[in-house]
């Protein structure tokens, strides 16, 4: 399995001729985003969505009408990608909840709002299992930094979306509707078969480490 980033927020995944995108984005980025999956020169079967805030989800519209694939997203957000809304997360922390009210309240529709998208969705409500070319995909509900945050299981990497995240040395996620589910959401993905996590801000990780500061956290 062949992984890169992208652009932004947004990773591909790939084994032979078939592929499947990871988060599109912001929509200024949709343009770039096209460009690198030309290149790659992999047929596109799945948008798979870790949450519907405007830096992984603006150019999901795009990106489903140039490849003709299907937008996998939790079921707790499909009807804001149907809408093109999704409210700002709460913050986690005093400076997260200053940084998540003052983007709201002075520029909301660059961190609100975006491109609609109305056909090919798949919900995800429970541990589903999808397929691309000889690979599979565990799509599994994680809730904890929003309502339809689901994580994908690939082989041995799994991508966390904002339930983690990974720029400098903390890892615990700034924004969070539900905090309170953070832990059991970690717990979902310590018990996954992956060796490495992709968080959806940040470096890799691997599991050994993400294992380390849950139980810094946590216990």
């Amino acid at each position: 399995m062949d992984i890169k980033r992208i652009a932004g927020t947004a990773w591909a995944a790939w084994d032979d001729e078939k592929g499947v995108i990871i988060d599109t984005a912001k929509r200024g980025q949709r343009e770039s985003l096209l460009k690198k999956i030309d290149e790659l020169g992999v047929k596109v079967d799945y948008i798979l969505l870790t949450h519907t805030h405007y830096d992984h989800m603006g150019s999901a519209e795009t990106l489903r009408e140039k490849t003709g694939a299907k937008v996998v997203v939790g079921a707790g957000e499909a009807d804001c990608i149907r809408k093109g809304h999704t409210g700002v997360p709460k913050g986690t922390n005093a400076f997260a909840r200053m940084m998540g009210s003052a983007g709201h309240e002075i520029e909301p529709k660059q961190v609100e709002f975006y491109e609609p998208v109305t056909r090919a969705i798949v919900e995800i409500s429970e541990e589903t299992r999808l397929e691309f070319g000889g690979s599979f995909i565990t799509a599994l509900p994680l809730g904890a930094h929003s309502s339809g945050s689901v994580g994908y299981e690939i082989g041995e990497d799994f991508f966390a979306g904002d339930v983690v995240f990974a720029i400098g040395p903390v890892i615990y996620p700034l924004f969070a509707d539900f905090e309170e589910d953070i832990k059991a959401a970690w717990e979902k993905i310590i018990s996954s078969g992956a060796k490495y996590i992709y968080p959806g801000h940040g470096r890799r990780l691997t599991k050994e480490f993400f294992e380390k500061q849950y139980e810094k956290r946590f216990k």
